[in-house]
């Protein structure tokens, strides 16, 4: 069964949802699996994945506060367009009443993609109890300048932190090399039933929101033995370093795997869709590892292999079928 309505939260905004339920026959077999995009993206950013997953399983997906239909219908509402920033907390309080609201008792799987993966971190840190798995792809950690000294990023990092996540508002709007990445990247990813102006107006609301969110302070409190890193080595948006400082700042008793796609960029959904899938399906389909465990792969190929951690050089010594 299929149910695609609005819930209207009690901070009065609209969050368009799909709910995808299993027939009553199957339902105690399969677990339930929610979804949070990335920025720009929206519901149908996922679509195409669903035809990959092998095993029954029920799905939430959810455009949050700005995106997708559920922006589309605030856009339709207003004249004047969001006038302050969408926090981290304020998207996981109005994902936990939608859950409430559709009487989700058992704990489900979280899988957060980019900004969507820096929401699913503090989601997963208010209700710790509703996870079973916490599966992040690229999360949203911090802001790099908090990260990294600047002398520590290259050319192409530093302009790119100047133009999307500056300190004051008009600075985004006005700098020339923003407005080509709203144009190539953000303009893409939106419906193109908003306007192109209120497209950089909520790109802006959404990263301000964000900003001040840092992931490294909510790690303890974190479900245990939960955490399921993915991460690609050829981001252009986060250095690697960063998610190397992600998973050893992970405690020990949270963490359970980190996979690193070595032929992956950060669309990688996009990219690789089967490959994400079955990597998720394997998540959910195995015990959590007593032990956290790293894993590269090749997407193209298929391939998955387990860090040997005995060896100094990370040797790839055992293959992992997926």
């Amino acid at each position: 069964m299929i149910k695609k309505s609005f819930f209207k939260t009690t901070q009065e905004r609209e969050l368009y949802y799909e709910y995808e339920t299993l027939d009553e026959s199957t339902k105690s077999s399969g677990d339930l699996i929610v979804f949070l995009n990335g920025l720009s993206d929206s519901i149908e950013s996922w679509s195409h994945i669903k035809t990959y997953f092998k095993t029954s399983h029920s799905f939430l997906f959810i455009d949050m506060i700005g995106q997708g239909k559920s922006l589309e219908k605030e856009e339709a509402l207003t004249d004047i367009f969001f006038d302050y920033r969408i926090s981290a907390e304020q998207q996981a309080d109005g994902i936990k009443e939608l859950i409430d609201f559709l009487e989700i008792k058992k704990n489900f799987h979280l899988v957060g993609f980019s900004y969507g993966g820096g929401i699913a971190i503090r989601f997963a840190s208010l209700f710790p109890y509703k996870i079973k798995k916490l599966i992040l792809f690229l999360p949203y950690i911090i802001r790099l300048d908090l990260a990294f000294p600047l002398q520590r990023l290259w050319a192409g990092q530093i302009n790119f932190f100047k133009n999307v996540t500056p300190l004051r508002p008009s600075m985004m709007i006005f700098d020339q090399a923003y407005q080509k990445m709203m144009r190539e990247y953000m303009n893409y990813r939106f419906s193109n039933k908003i306007p192109d102006g209120h497209k950089r107006q909520i790109s802006i609301q959404l990263t301000e929101g964000i900003m001040p969110f840092n992931a490294f302070h909510f790690f303890q409190s974190l479900p245990s033995h939960a955490v399921h890193l993915i991460t690609v080595d050829h981001d252009t948006l986060v250095p690697k370093s960063l998610y190397q400082e992600t998973w050893d700042r992970l405690p020990e008793e949270k963490k359970c795997t980190w996979l690193r796609i070595e032929d992956g960029e950060h669309l990688i959904f996009d990219q690789s869709p089967l490959f994400c899938v079955n990597w998720i399906e394997s998540l959910i389909g195995h015990h959590n590892p007593s032990k956290p465990k790293r894993f590269t792969a090749n997407s193209y190929k298929m391939e998955v292999f387990e860090v040997d951690e005995t060896n100094s050089f990370n040797k790839k010594a055992y293959k992992v079928s997926i």
